[in-house]
């Protein structure tokens, strides 16, 4: 994955995930599942932020694709300018936990104003 470029402070865009299976590359069913991200400063192993993931497990949703968002809120984003990491964790209907290998790289840099 290329890495996420964001800018401090905003809401937006939210990230769109898709988790597969490696090195198979199926798609992972997230149908009832729960998921985390969380984010640390690229280097250090302070967790700075962790979000619930947004998983559309309704009738027409994108679950069963593997599709799920990260949806920033007010404030998520207010951290210096730099490098970021995060990890992205399932947890099935079954209660098993899948956390995803590869981090995501986020570069953050500042706001103009």
């Amino acid at each position: 994955m290329a890495k996420v470029r964001l800018v401090a402070g905003d809401t937006g865009p939210q990230l769109k995930l898709t988790i597969t299976e490696d090195p198979s590359g199926n798609v992972v069913n997230l149908t009832n599942a729960t998921g985390r991200f969380i984010l640390r400063a690229t280097g250090t192993t302070t967790v700075l932020l962790t979000k619930t993931l947004t998983i559309n497990s309704q009738q027409g949703g994108d679950a069963a694709s593997g599709v799920c968002y990260v949806t920033w809120a007010p404030g998520d984003l207010s951290l210096a300018a730099g490098d970021y990491e995060a990890e992205v964790e399932i947890t099935t209907s079954s209660g098993m936990v899948q956390t995803v290998f590869e981090p995501i790289e986020i570069r953050l840099r500042a706001d103009f104003d």
